[in-house]
């Protein structure tokens, strides 16, 4: 009877640790894609996860080179301007009307880019659509004059809009703008960003692209390729752009968020003398600068989500022209790292469901375990800059520890019912031998 009940928990543990193995099967199968619905849902909590890490981590710095000047319908309601301004500057009469961002005189754009032409501004970016001709040919003409004198260090902005049939329309200014001396046009980019996946987060910057991968194919050989307004002003001057679509490791000063990075002057700022003359140095502020220009008002829509806030167009142009100028990315964990963090962690899982009986104990083991890792990942995240959350790990610990818990489970209930058909056995051979005896009883008396 002994020999049979070892046998018995013998081969309820031997169950135990097959379950225990099952479950590092299906982590692995799960993190691979081979559980349809549940690997995909596991992949979105590791993007939320290393969304999270890359917010704790420490960020990229903000280049003080790089300058953000915001069209500002507001101001107008504002009494900052005074006559006198308005009186010096062409360019502050003619954004003081009612007309919008859309409709922004040209001649204001034209005299801007003379100012900070004069100020030596090392670059001047326009993250704005210039679609034909504005309806006045003396804009135009200015515009168009400022631009042929300084091409060299002028980027305008070209987009690919999505038509119907799922291709795309290339909007061009530089082509779309009239008088344009064609020797001398200036550099163009395309505006486009595109987020991760269905959460609409912008996480990646494409700094190239063809026709052919707009639409999911590979470049075809001597296509045409493209540069966004980041990386087309990120080569001019002089930095290598990378290949693929590198995740930016956002840039935010100390102490301030991701939203306050490369936070927007006021355009109309620049034409007030008293500001000009005080804030801007009179120009210096601006000199060996690249200044982007673009919509700062809500009401235009041109915002985005990135991990962990919202942020204009521009401002995301700035952080990724930052992002390669600095080199600041985060790096994908190779694969060998996906597979050896979940084999370690779900062997570790096995080795606490071999040692430990009591559930409760394993679960806390687990949490404990599962802690420990998240912060060796994370200190390893910010010393190597491979953004890794350790997701892979915690599925196989996981995975197995539920498996370890219903391996106990099963244990302990058959172990349960082991014993109540021992005792079972007990009262019954205890019953026999009661009848037995008195039987022997009746027998000796008669």
């Amino acid at each position: 009877m002994f020999g049979r009940k070892i046998s018995a928990e013998v081969r309820r543990r031997s169950v135990g640790r097959a379950l225990m193995l099952v479950g590092v099967v299906l982590a692995a199968a799960i993190w691979v894609g081979m559980v349809p619905g549940v690997s995909e849902g596991v992949w979105q909590v590791d993007q939320k996860l290393r969304d999270r890490l890359s917010l704790i981590l420490e960020p990229t710095t903000v280049r003080e080179d790089l300058v953000f000047v915001g069209m500002d319908e507001e101001w107008r309601k504002e009494a900052e301007v005074s006559a006198a301004d308005l009186e010096a500057s062409e360019a502050l009469r003619l954004m003081s009307g009612d007309a919008g961002n859309h409709q922004l005189d040209r001649r204001v754009c034209a005299e801007l880019i003379e100012k900070l032409s004069a100020a030596g501004a090392r670059a001047i970016i326009f993250d704005i659509l210039f679609m034909g001709s504005s309806g006045n040919a003396e804009a135009d003409r200015a515009f168009a004059e400022a631009l042929n004198r300084h091409h060299e260090k002028v980027v305008l902005s070209m987009m690919f809009r999505p038509r119907g049939d799922g291709g795309y329309q290339r909007l061009s200014s530089v082509w779309e703008l009239p008088l344009l001396d064609e020797a001398r046009r200036p550099h163009e980019g395309y505006v486009n960003l595109w987020p991760d996946g269905e959460d609409g987060v912008v996480r990646r910057m494409v700094y190239t692209t063809t026709e052919s991968e707009l639409l999911g194919r590979e470049a075809e050989e001597g296509e045409p390729v493209y540069e966004s307004l980041s990386g087309l002003t990120g080569r001019l001057m002089g930095a290598e752009v990378p290949a693929g679509n590198p995740r930016i490791r956002y840039a935010a000063a100390e102490g301030q968020s991701f939203s306050e990075a490369y936070a927007p002057l006021p355009l109309h700022s620049v034409f007030v003398p008293e500001r000009w003359a005080g804030e801007y140095g009179g120009g210096a502020f601006f000199k060996d600068k690249v200044v982007l220009v673009s919509t700062s008002t809500m009401a235009d829509g041109d915002r985005h989500a990135i991990p962990g806030a919202v942020i204009f167009g521009g401002q995301f142009h700035l952080q990724a022209l930052g992002s390669l100028l600095e080199g600041g990315y985060w790096k994908e964990a190779p694969q060998w790292v996906e597979v050896l963090a979940l084999l370690v962690m779900a062997g570790l899982a096995v080795m606490i469901g071999l040692a430990v009986r009591n559930p409760l104990a394993i679960l806390l083991a687990a949490l404990a375990l599962a802690g420990g890792f998240v912060v060796v990942c994370a200190t390893l995240s910010g010393m190597t800059g491979v953004l890794f959350a350790g997701t892979p790990g915690l599925v196989g610990l996981v995975t197995v520890v539920v498996f370890a818990e219903v391996g106990q489970l099963f244990v302990r209930r058959g172990g349960e019912v082991e014993g109540c058909r021992s005792e079972s056995r007990r009262s019954q051979v205890g019953g026999e031998r009661s009848w037995n005896g008195e039987l022997g009883e009746r027998e000796g008396r008669d």
